[in-house]
């Protein structure tokens, strides 16, 4: 095995043998089925400490009807922003009131921590500094 390499984000990072490794907070995994690690350590650069994050590698392949309406949403902003991928801005998204949303909302929060909630009522944000 070789020694750790240092990653500056979560995600998915190729090691040296050419495997792609999903780097999370509960460690790596790979879509291959090794047993082994990847070799990687995350160290953020900034103040948080955890990935929002747990995608289960090992989830059967979804229906077609279901990829279909999945890759439909693809180009709207919020889906993008709230893929398990790297991402070079911290973006906050305002939705109004729109029943039609929830369904989608509930569908990406599914790619996330169910733990660290990424939709909550704009009057939980705090104030950003300026």
């Amino acid at each position: 095995m070789e020694p750790s390499r240092i990653v500056s984000h979560f995600g998915i990072h190729i090691d040296s043998d050419g495997v792609a490794f999903l780097e999370q907070g509960r460690g790596s995994t790979n879509v291959v089925g090794l047993s082994r690690k990847s070799g990687l350590e995350v160290r953020l650069p900034s103040r948080r400490k955890h990935c929002n994050h747990q995608v289960p590698l090992s989830s059967p392949v979804p229906h077609d009807h279901h990829w279909q309406f999945f890759g439909s949403l693809l180009s709207d902003p919020l889906v993008r922003a709230m893929l398990p991928v790297p991402k070079s801005d911290d973006r906050l998204f305002y939705i109004g009131d729109n029943p039609r949303l929830s369904t989608v909302l509930i569908l990406l929060s599914k790619l996330s921590s169910p733990i660290h909630n990424v939709v909550v009522p704009i009057w939980a944000l705090k104030r950003r500094p300026s």
